[in-house]
């Protein structure tokens, strides 16, 4: 009978409002490998991976096989800065919710297909370059031979493909950039 009763709680739990479900889990939750839980509630130096940008939000960063990230610091500000693989720091807030551990499968990066036809299984389309096509399909297409046609590369659409602005937008939320070759 308190099996039951606890079951059934636990259900009624899942359509409680969020603020008072997460208080309600966060006391309850246990720091190990593929646990979900707040940024403040996880230890310092711990691997996690599928952190979401705000609270209550989904995971967006470390999602790919292999990957993970480092929690350097929590703030009492309500920030938490964590480390990305690339050696991006990046500030987050403390309420977003993490999982602990480590993508599995690391050495998906290694796996080589074999053939086209096992790229194209797998929803990948053929790369076809401009010059192979004809003029009303690519502004780099026609001509006789191997000739360009024209001076500055451009995309498919005509737009300037070399040259153009490069700056990159500046983040707040981001302490420090990735490493540059």
């Amino acid at each position: 009978e308190e099996a039951e009763t606890s079951e059934a709680e636990a259900i009624a739990s899942l359509f409680r409002p969020k603020a008072e479900l997460s208080a309600e889990l966060t006391s309850k939750v246990i720091v190990e490998t593929g646990n979900c839980m707040p940024l403040k509630m996880i230890p310092i130096g711990t691997k996690i991976h599928s952190i979401g940008l705000h609270p209550f939000g989904r995971g967006q960063l470390a999602r790919s096989a292999g990957a993970s990230a480092q929690l350097l610091y929590t703030a009492p500000t309500g920030l938490a800065q964590i480390k990305l693989m690339s050696g991006e720091v990046r500030r987050i807030p403390v309420d977003a919710c993490a999982t602990i551990g480590q993508v599995s499968n690391p050495h998906h990066k290694h796996e080589t297909l074999g053939s086209a036809g096992a790229r194209r299984r797998r929803g990948w389309r053929p790369t076809v370059r401009g010059t192979a096509m004809n003029t009303h399909d690519h502004p780099h297409g026609g001509g006789r031979g191997k000739s360009k046609g024209n001076k500055h590369p451009r995309s498919p659409w005509g737009k300037l493909a070399k040259g153009g602005k490069t700056r990159l937008k500046v983040n707040p939320l981001v302490v420090r950039g990735r490493p540059r070759r």
